[in-house]
Protein backbone atom coordinates (compact mmCIF):
# COMPACT_ATOMS: atom_id res chain seq x y z
CA UNK A 1 0.00 0.00 0.00
CA UNK A 2 0.98 3.59 -0.78
CA UNK A 3 2.33 6.17 1.80
CA UNK A 4 -0.72 8.24 1.05
CA UNK A 5 -3.31 5.60 2.18
CA UNK A 6 -1.48 5.42 5.33
CA UNK A 7 -1.31 8.85 6.10
CA UNK A 8 -5.06 9.27 5.27
CA UNK A 9 -5.87 5.85 7.67
CA UNK A 10 -4.12 6.80 10.38
CA UNK A 11 -4.89 10.66 10.05
CA UNK A 12 -8.78 9.23 10.11
CA UNK A 13 -7.94 6.63 13.25
CA UNK A 14 -6.57 10.19 15.33
CA UNK A 15 -9.91 12.39 13.88
CA UNK A 16 -11.80 9.46 15.23
CA UNK A 17 -9.96 9.28 18.74
CA UNK A 18 -10.71 12.30 19.04
CA UNK A 19 -14.30 12.24 18.28
CA UNK A 20 -14.93 9.25 20.29
CA UNK A 21 -12.89 11.33 23.44
CA UNK A 22 -15.57 14.63 23.28
CA UNK A 23 -18.43 12.05 22.91
CA UNK A 24 -17.02 10.23 26.11
CA UNK A 25 -16.64 13.39 27.75
CA UNK A 26 -20.54 15.00 26.64
CA UNK A 27 -21.68 12.17 28.66
CA UNK A 28 -19.61 12.71 31.92
CA UNK A 29 -21.15 16.59 31.36
CA UNK A 30 -24.36 15.14 30.36
CA UNK A 31 -24.40 12.54 33.91
CA UNK A 32 -23.07 15.59 35.83
CA UNK A 33 -25.64 17.61 35.20
CA UNK A 34 -28.38 15.52 35.63
CA UNK A 35 -26.73 14.72 38.96
CA UNK A 36 -27.05 18.62 39.77
CA UNK A 37 -30.64 18.70 38.52
CA UNK A 38 -31.73 15.24 40.70
CA UNK A 39 -29.67 16.48 43.95
CA UNK A 40 -32.19 19.48 44.50
CA UNK A 41 -35.17 18.25 42.40
CA UNK A 42 -38.57 17.40 43.96
CA UNK A 43 -40.27 14.45 43.51
CA UNK A 44 -44.52 15.23 42.26
CA UNK A 45 -47.31 13.23 40.73
CA UNK A 46 -48.47 15.15 37.06
CA UNK A 47 -51.34 14.18 35.06
CA UNK A 48 -50.93 13.80 31.97
CA UNK A 49 -53.76 16.51 29.38
CA UNK A 50 -52.59 15.26 25.85
CA UNK A 51 -50.38 13.20 24.24
CA UNK A 52 -48.90 15.77 20.90
CA UNK A 53 -47.80 13.21 18.26
CA UNK A 54 -45.07 14.61 16.25
CA UNK A 55 -43.96 13.62 12.57
CA UNK A 56 -41.76 10.74 13.15
CA UNK A 57 -44.46 9.04 15.19
CA UNK A 58 -43.44 9.82 18.85
CA UNK A 59 -45.63 10.04 21.70
CA UNK A 60 -44.70 13.96 23.61
CA UNK A 61 -46.62 13.87 26.87
CA UNK A 62 -48.20 17.19 27.92
CA UNK A 63 -48.53 17.43 31.54
CA UNK A 64 -50.00 19.62 34.37
CA UNK A 65 -48.61 19.46 37.83
CA UNK A 66 -48.82 22.03 41.41
CA UNK A 67 -45.49 23.28 42.47
CA UNK A 68 -44.76 23.06 46.53
CA UNK A 69 -46.28 26.51 46.38
CA UNK A 70 -49.45 25.29 44.86
CA UNK A 71 -49.18 27.38 41.37
CA UNK A 72 -49.81 25.01 38.22
CA UNK A 73 -47.50 24.03 35.42
CA UNK A 74 -48.09 23.06 32.08
CA UNK A 75 -45.15 21.20 30.20
CA UNK A 76 -44.63 19.31 27.42
CA UNK A 77 -42.31 16.89 27.64
CA UNK A 78 -38.74 16.60 26.06
CA UNK A 79 -38.94 13.32 25.17
CA UNK A 80 -40.90 11.85 23.03
CA UNK A 81 -42.05 7.90 23.54
CA UNK A 82 -42.86 5.04 20.76
CA UNK A 83 -45.67 4.53 22.82
CA UNK A 84 -47.63 6.45 25.23
CA UNK A 85 -46.81 6.55 28.29
CA UNK A 86 -50.10 6.85 29.55
CA UNK A 87 -53.53 7.96 28.65
CA UNK A 88 -55.23 11.47 29.47
CA UNK A 89 -55.83 11.63 32.92
CA UNK A 90 -53.20 9.00 34.33
CA UNK A 91 -50.66 10.28 36.83
CA UNK A 92 -47.00 9.99 35.86
CA UNK A 93 -44.27 10.63 38.48
CA UNK A 94 -41.69 13.49 37.51
CA UNK A 95 -38.73 15.46 39.23
CA UNK A 96 -38.83 19.55 38.94
CA UNK A 97 -36.21 21.85 40.15
CA UNK A 98 -38.17 23.72 42.69
CA UNK A 99 -35.82 27.39 41.79
CA UNK A 100 -37.39 26.51 38.42
CA UNK A 101 -40.76 24.45 38.08
CA UNK A 102 -40.69 24.78 34.67
CA UNK A 103 -37.65 22.17 34.20
CA UNK A 104 -39.23 18.95 34.43
CA UNK A 105 -38.64 15.16 34.10
CA UNK A 106 -40.62 12.35 33.99
CA UNK A 107 -39.30 10.44 36.70
CA UNK A 108 -38.02 6.95 35.10
CA UNK A 109 -34.74 5.74 33.91
CA UNK A 110 -34.47 6.19 30.63
CA UNK A 111 -35.21 9.86 30.38
CA UNK A 112 -32.55 10.30 33.31
CA UNK A 113 -29.90 7.93 32.15
CA UNK A 114 -29.77 6.28 28.98
CA UNK A 115 -28.11 9.34 26.88
CA UNK A 116 -25.76 9.97 29.46
CA UNK A 117 -24.86 6.38 29.93
CA UNK A 118 -24.75 5.38 26.28
CA UNK A 119 -22.58 8.74 25.72
CA UNK A 120 -20.28 7.72 27.75
CA UNK A 121 -19.87 4.19 26.80
CA UNK A 122 -20.25 4.61 23.53
CA UNK A 123 -17.27 7.32 23.62
CA UNK A 124 -15.21 4.99 25.87
CA UNK A 125 -15.71 1.70 23.58
CA UNK A 126 -15.27 3.42 20.62
CA UNK A 127 -11.82 4.94 21.55
CA UNK A 128 -10.75 1.55 22.45
CA UNK A 129 -11.61 0.18 19.13
CA UNK A 130 -10.00 2.82 17.37
CA UNK A 131 -6.82 3.13 19.72
CA UNK A 132 -6.65 -0.18 19.80
CA UNK A 133 -6.97 -0.14 15.69
CA UNK A 134 -4.04 2.59 15.52
CA UNK A 135 -1.59 0.88 18.10
CA UNK A 136 -1.81 -2.53 16.23
CA UNK A 137 -1.60 -0.85 12.90
CA UNK A 138 1.39 1.53 13.23
CA UNK A 139 2.77 -1.66 15.28
CA UNK A 140 2.54 -3.91 12.13
CA UNK A 141 3.78 -1.35 9.74
CA UNK A 142 7.24 -0.80 11.94
CA UNK A 143 7.68 -4.60 11.74
CA UNK A 144 6.89 -4.66 7.67
CA UNK A 145 9.31 -1.79 7.81
CA UNK A 146 12.08 -3.91 9.69
CA UNK A 147 11.51 -7.15 7.77
CA UNK A 148 11.53 -4.99 4.40
CA UNK A 149 14.74 -2.93 5.56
Amino acid sequence: MNKTFHYFYFWMLKFLMVCSILLFLAGIVLSISRYLFLRDAIRSQAKIVRHFTASDGLYTPIYTFEDSKGKEYEITSSHGYNTPIGKEGDVIKILYDPSNPEISEEDNFRNLWAVPIFMALGGLSNFLVYGGLFYFSKKRLKRKAVINA
